[in-house]
């Protein structure tokens, strides 16, 4: 399997899905609370488990901290890692991540373990599994810290439970131009979820992209998580549709001309930002799904939003690039991926 961003697509308002479990080993503090020696020992002992060859995944291992500051972004841009752990950390930490980028977990983080699978599209339950096997081998190898009353323990309470953060990547550019986004926030933050940017909490929507993803985990079983999370996607996404239809009936001139007027930018612009890009790749998204661009591979733009970047437009330039230097290069780079076919 590709990784979620270069898999093939139909386009649609499902980027990805995402399932992340939080786990401690037992009888380990908390690595707000490890010395470098026990920190060495635990990603040293869960490098030994995914290379023993037992899981039909190809792995690379590697400390963290040995690798620079462009190839710890690159990680981040493409949702292998998180904010948190690109922080400056004197402990050992690791990253374990699988050749076709389905499945990463970082070990030291704010937990021993955050084990995450990542597909493209909406694939709760295929995600869930994938993620449930992994869990389940590393805890024959070692036990993990769990209270019969309290479920997984975790250094943040909020993940205490059933340790699952599940959370759906979509495309809203019709909910967020009506000016409903926050009246959604408002209705699912009641049930225990919540929606955020494109790289998680804390961040911003860039180019009508949104997370929704669950809060509580304490008292839920992961089963209940997956089936209210899916039933508000689906929600969402019934919104968006009708909307999307209300909008395109009123005015589908207007939307011609600016999902065609994007497309034409993206085909022949010569400087080129990140931020322009992705609202602009929004509005060529949105030509695709309505039916107004047909000549170009959805599949595309998923991988140009995480290939435009900055640190991994430097990284496929091979050499240094001021923020200008960049802007030229990513142009360039968008150009020639969004030829006709």
């Amino acid at each position: 399997m590709k990784s979620w961003y270069t898999s093939e697509t139909d386009g649609g308002m499902f980027i990805s899905t995402r399932i992340r479990l939080a786990r401690n080993i037992k009888n380990k503090p908390f690595p707000s609370h490890l010395d470098k020696k026990t920190a060495q020992e635990i990603a040293a002992m869960v490098f030994d488990i995914f290379n023993s060859g037992k899981i039909k995944h190809d792995f690379d291992t590697f400390y963290f901290n040995d690798l620079s500051e462009n190839e710890k972004a690159v990680l981040f841009e493409k949702h292998l890692v998180s904010a948190d752990f690109l922080s400056k950390s004197d402990l050992p930490r690791g990253v374990v991540i699988s050749k076709d980028e389905t499945i990463s977990i970082m070990i030291n983080e704010e937990d021993h373990l955050r084990i995450q699978v990542i597909y493209p599209g909406f694939k709760l339950k295929e995600a869930y599994d994938l993620a449930r096997k992994l869990d389940t081998f590393i805890n024959e190898k070692t036990p993990y810290e769990y209270h019969e009353k309290f479920g997984y323990l975790t250094h943040c309470p909020t993940n205490t439970g059933s340790g699952m953060r599940a959370s759906v990547m979509l495309h809203l550019p019709s909910l967020t131009y009506a000016g409903s986004i926050d009246n959604i926030l408002s209705s699912i933050s009641k049930l225990g979820f919540t929606i955020r940017g494109l790289y998680g909490e804390g961040t911003k929507a860039e180019g009508n992209i949104y997370q929704v993803s669950n809060q509580i985990t304490l008292g839920k079983t992961d089963e209940e998580i997956l089936r209210n999370l899916s039933d508000i996607i689906n929600k969402i996404s019934t919104s968006e549709k009708d909307i999307t239809k209300q909008l395109y009936q009123k005015n589908d001139a207007m939307f011609k001309d600016r999902c065609m007027r994007a497309l034409g930018i993206l085909q022949n612009a010569y400087v080129l930002s990140s931020s322009e890009f992705i609202q602009l790749a929004s509005d060529v998204r949105n030509g695709i799904d309505l039916g107004i661009i047909k000549d170009i591979d959805p599949g595309a733009l998923n991988e140009l939003l995480v290939l435009t970047r900055p640190a991994n437009i430097k990284k496929i330039a091979k050499r240094n690039l001021s923020a200008d230097e960049r802007d030229i290069f990513r142009a360039q780079f968008v150009r020639e991926r969004l030829k006709q076919k």
